[in-house]
């Protein structure tokens, strides 16, 4: 009975806890719960394996890093060009 959020933030969880991060306060905001949240509520997820469903939360997390990873590079040369 999880829902898309649930379940996101279940595996952000675990994976900060893999990773050794610090808690994002996952009760709270979190930019990468609704990325993760539109690619798992585009596919009929309560069908998938629950391997599937990870490796489908993953990549989207890979994607979500790499995004933002991208934005504060630009961010970056923006302001480095207006100083």
């Amino acid at each position: 009975m999880l829902t898309p959020e649930t379940l996101v933030r279940r595996v952000l969880r675990a994976v900060d806890a893999v990773d050794g991060a610090d808690p994002r306060g996952h009760a709270g905001y979190d930019p990468r719960i609704e990325p993760l949240g539109a690619a798992i509520s585009a596919v009929p997820w309560r069908g998938l394996k629950l391997t599937a469903t990870c490796q489908l939360l993953l990549d989207a997390l890979d994607e979500w890093r790499a995004a933002d990873a991208w934005l504060d590079l630009e961010l970056t040369w923006l302001l480095d060009r207006g100083a």
